[in-house]
């Protein structure tokens, strides 16, 4: 399965890692499950060896999900000084211990694995959801503690043939459970991309038309139920079909995405940012006011003006009215465009104030 995702492209470096970890698991539940009728230093240490390199590639897939770097220069002398303590408690009769030691390493690992996605996953999956994911890991990981209580007082664990058969059982639910729970964070990924993508500009990130306008009429609705207001800007890139015939589509994309970054960064948190067609953007100020509204386009403006890119734009304003009952988000918008369309008549590079419902036009 992982080197079907891993062929797809989905989370490669991941799925070739987690693909080796199965491959790795497999070989070492074949020997926990021949337990009593092989030699016991390779049904328990062979075995257990195994499992450890299995779950420090889990690991390593785990850093690669998360993108973050990974260190195996100290992985060998871990596995010798591991493989050596193992094959010192195996000559000395430890079968017990040395099972229940490595259920208990198991279980912190895995711990461990979800701490990195919950802490690492936070701003790509949001906290809530990057817990989530991270919750099958612990319950995987605290299975093992009742395993490592069963082992220690397991006295038959290579008495007879097929005694490691149960053990080599639970570990294949365990594992199909770990399995499941990578798969998870798989499909966690490609929903929230689908969705991103679905929802934002692909060339300059911002929202689209379409969230944007969602955006929109849940501001109004909330304006119309608490009172207050909120401001729409509509900005447009002055000239831009000068930058696309003399400079070249990919300096026009070069224009939209600087144009879209000083948005972004003048904006604040609770604002929205949208490329809702060609040259034009739309910023959504919630709690605005016409003055505050004004205030901000001004930034932008002068922002973009001092840009690398030597544009200028023209920026309509329109603010809702209070209450928001005496217009709908459709009239709203054509007040928008008329103040934009009035900008580039008198010479772009300015600002203007649509009027209110009803009212003189205020520049």
């Amino acid at each position: 399965m992982w080197l079907v995702l891993a062929w797809q492209r989905l989370a490669r470096r991941a799925s070739l890692v987690w693909s080796v970890t199965s491959l790795l698991i497999a070989m070492g539940i074949t020997l926990i499950a021949l337990r009593g009728q092989i030699h016991p230093w390779v049904s328990f240490v062979a075995a257990n060896t195994l499992m450890l390199l299995a779950f420090l590639m889990l690991r390593h897939g785990v850093l690669r999900f998360v993108r973050r770097p990974t260190n195996s220069r100290r992985l060998p002398w871990l596995v010798l000084v591991f493989l050596a303590t193992m094959t010192a408690l195996e000559r000395n009769g430890h079968h017990t211990l040395l099972a229940s030691s490595c259920a208990l390493l198991w279980g912190v690992i895995l711990l461990h694995l979800a701490w990195i996605i919950a802490r690492d996953l936070r701003i790509e999956f949001s906290p809530w959801l990057a817990r989530v994911c991270a919750l099958p890991l612990v319950g995987v990981a605290l299975s093992f503690a009742p395993r490592a209580l069963v082992l220690a007082n397991d006295d038959s664990l290579q008495v007879s043939p097929g005694g490691g058969l149960a053990g080599a059982l639970v570990m294949c639910a365990t594992m199909l459970a770990l399995n499941l729970s990578l798969v998870g964070l798989m499909v966690a990924r490609i929903v929230l991309r689908l969705r991103h993508h679905s929802d934002h500009d692909p060339l300059t990130g911002l929202l689209n038309r379409r969230s944007m306008q969602t955006r929109m009429t849940s501001e109004t609705t909330r304006v119309a139920r608490y009172g207050g207001q909120f401001a729409l800007l509509s900005i447009d890139i002055d000239h831009f079909k000068h930058v696309n015939d003399t400079r070249g589509h990919p300096a026009g994309d070069r224009v939209l995405c600087e144009v879209a970054s000083t948005l972004r960064q003048l904006v604040r948190q609770v604002d929205s940012v949208a490329r809702v067609g060609g040259e034009e953007f739309w910023v959504l100020l919630p709690a605005t006011d016409a003055q505050g509204a004004m205030h901000m386009a001004q930034r932008m403006r002068m922002a973009v003006r001092e840009g690398p890119q030597g544009v200028t734009v023209s920026i309509g304003v329109a603010t809702a009215p209070v209450p928001t009952s005496l217009e709908t988000v459709e009239a709203l918008l054509h007040r928008l465009d008329d103040a934009l369309y009035r900008a580039k008549r008198e010479g772009r590079d300015r600002v203007i104030l649509a009027p209110a419902p009803q009212e003189e036009a205020t520049v």
